[in-house]
């Protein structure tokens, strides 16, 4: 990507995509007065003033990635969720009341390259009979006829879902990856059984798991299966532990990250 040639400078650049590397960062300095970066796959190099990253907890991650003089925006107090999910998060935690388990929510990434959501529903397709699920793609995702094959009666499918927040509150229980949207399930009080299916999803996993705001399930391994059924089965049958984990995750993630953002930057 080439750079815009700029009479006046910028006072503020802000860097959300993975495809803009360090020299990237280090051109803007020609342009930009301050270089704001938001990258939740960590271990990345930048050269920015301030650095967003939700996924990691310890400081010490960016050690020799990032100039000393970084400002280091870390973990869940910095979370960036869709203020659409801040607006429902007093209405789904009143939900989370131990009520009968009626929907299952399955979210496994837009695309989901590695087909978890067939391995899903292969696992607990006949545990979940008696209850809605409902998955989620995008209908670019790479194994949609696999998805479609698997539906059972009670199961529908939704292809770029433009209503995450209602889907979320709507559902008592979920299936899905370690991604962003596992701070954003955290932020609903929605308890879910969590899966990891790419290297940068560990830290959120750990994060979120270690808080006791999700299961944690593991690698899409060979006994994936095993522990997923094991873990469904708890989520459907222990209202404690769904109370538990929703106010955890209420806790855990809380929506203001971009309001104390705003405020450092002042």
């Amino acid at each position: 990507m080439r750079l815009c040639k700029r009479q006046a400078r910028i006072d503020l650049l802000i860097l959300d995509n993975y495809r803009l590397d360090v020299g990237f960062e280090r051109g803007a300095r020609s342009f930009a007065r301050t270089i704001l970066v938001i990258d939740d796959a960590t271990n990345r190099s930048h050269d920015c003033d301030f650095l967003v990253d939700g996924a990691a907890t310890e400081s010490r991650i960016y050690s020799n990635l990032v100039p000393s003089q970084t400002r280091l925006l870390l973990g869940p107090k910095f979370a960036l969720i869709g203020s659409e999910f801040q607006l429902n998060r007093s209405t789904s935690l009143a939900r989370r009341d131990g009520r009968p388990v009626r929907e299952l929510l399955i979210s496994c990434g837009a695309t989901d390259p590695v087909n978890a959501t067939s391995r899903i529903l292969d696992a607990v397709g006949r545990d979940a009979s008696d209850i809605r699920v409902t998955v989620v793609l995008s209908s670019q995702a790479f194994h949609l006829d696999s998805v479609r094959q698997r539906l059972s009666k009670n199961a529908s499918l939704i292809l770029d879902a433009q209503n995450m927040p209602e889907l979320m509150t709507r559902a008592d229980i979920a299936i899905g990856g370690a991604g962003g949207t596992a701070y954003e399930r955290a932020a609903l009080g929605l308890p879910t059984a969590l899966f990891v299916s790419v290297e940068n999803q560990r830290e959120i996993a750990s994060l979120v798991t270690s808080q006791g705001a999700a299961l944690y399930i593991g690698l899409l391994d060979s006994d994936f299966s095993v522990r997923l059924r094991k873990a469904f089965d708890r989520l459907r049958n222990e209202p404690e532990l769904r109370k538990s984990l929703a106010l955890a995750g209420y806790a855990l993630i809380d929506g203001q990250a971009a309001l104390r953002i705003t405020e450092i930057l002042k």
